[in-house]
Parts: C-alpha cells; structure tokens; sequence
C-alpha cells in the first residue's frame, strides 16, 4: 500500500519568464520531481538575499543573462511525491513569478553544476507534458501554454 511521504521541508523559489521573438527562456531540469522537463530560470532564495538579488543570481548561473528589470506576477504552489534513490519523497514548492525583462547575449548551454542542464529559447506555445507542473499556471496565464 502506498503512503504519503510528508515534505520534509518547503522548496521556496523566485522564477522569471523572458519572452522574445515569440520564445520563452527555459531551463532543462537535470535532478529532483521535474527532472527531463522545461522550467522557468530561477531558484532557490539563499539566507539573507532580498528577492532581487536572488533573481538576478538565479538567471546569471543558469542562463548566463542579465536580468535588467522585473515585474512581480504572482505565487504558485504543487505538491507531489516523486521517488529519490528508492524511496519516496514528498516535496513542497513554492514559487514567487517575475516577467523580466533580459539583456541581449548568447544563452549558456551547458549545466550549471545544480539542477539546470542548459538554457534554451523554447517557441511558443509550450506544451504542458513538457513543462514542470509548477509552472502551468503562470505559463497559461500569461498565454504561454496550450
């Protein structure tokens, strides 16, 4: 029988979503509950860091872009179960939206040594069984997401 693992603690993100040319700036996840999924560029908000500043590093790392503004859009939270070397883990999300406004330049690729496998323009719209569950909502919000 199965039984619900209890997060062990609450996942609390800032994200952004970068449009351009009829693109969405994406991330590949490489570990956790979206992993092989498209995700909005973002991250985790480190002890201290005010949420701009938490932005701003989050896209440096994983897209090698600047952030030049933001605008707060709204909070989402999911919740799932997802298995981590054999056993089954709850995981608790939380995460605060931004549509950003990105400086020009080359996207980085390459994994980011966490969780992102590479950045990439994605074309619009997206597709939902490609994207991480969490961001569905603000996605189709904002017209992004079939």
């Amino acid at each position: 029988m199965f039984m619900k693992s209890i997060p062990e603690k609450i996942h609390l993100g800032i994200y952004g979503i970068g449009v351009r040319d009829g693109k969405v700036l994406m991330i590949q996840k490489g570990r956790g509950p979206y992993t092989g999924l498209w995700d909005l560029p973002g991250g985790k908000i480190e002890p201290g860091e005010a949420f701009e500043e938490a932005l701003r590093r989050e896209f440096d790392e994983e897209t090698g872009l600047n952030v030049l503004s933001h605008e707060p859009l709204c909070v989402s939270e999911y919740q799932c179960q997802w298995e981590f070397e054999g056993e089954e883990k709850g995981f608790h999300h939380i995460a605060l939206y931004n549509a950003v406004e990105l400086a020009s330049g080359a996207v980085k690729q390459e994994a980011d040594g966490h969780d992102s496998q590479g950045a990439q323009w994605v074309t619009l719209p997206l597709v939902a069984s490609t994207i991480a569950p969490i961001a569905h909502d603000v996605l189709r919000s904002q017209g992004l997401l079939k």
